[in-house]
């Protein structure tokens, strides 16, 4: 149980350290009222902390740290996204079910408790 609890406070560090933003100056619009403004700032297709995370997540269970990686996929699974992280996300939680049902299928039983807990964390039960 210590290492969830050590996993969502390096999660929660992880992203709230993360997402300190720059105050950019207030600009005036000068374009006439006649002409078309040009397009304004565009959205950045991936952030670097989902990316970052979701490394992390893979690592996670490639060491069968379960919890952790159950913890990170909660934690990951509330902030926004775009379409391609959403589609990573999706995998990486695909992957670390099939891993987690390999190795509770072999009989261990840190990965059944982390794949039940998985359930109740996802559907909110």
């Amino acid at each position: 149980m210590r290492m969830f609890g050590a996993g969502i406070v390096i999660a929660a560090t992880l992203f709230c350290g993360c997402s300190k933003k720059d105050s950019a100056p207030t600009t005036v619009d000068a374009t006439p009222a006649g002409s078309k403004p040009t397009a304004g700032p565009q959205k950045q297709d991936s952030s670097p902390m989902v990316e970052a995370a979701l490394a992390d997540l893979e690592k996670k269970v490639q060491a069968k740290q379960y919890e952790a990686a159950v913890g990170s996929l909660v934690t990951l699974k509330e902030f926004p996204k775009s379409e391609k992280e959403q589609e990573a996300y999706n995998r990486q939680m695909r992957a670390t079910i099939d891993a987690l049902s390999a190795r509770a299928s072999q009989g261990d039983q840190a990965a059944r408790a982390s794949q039940e807990m998985l359930g109740r964390m996802m559907t909110g039960r």
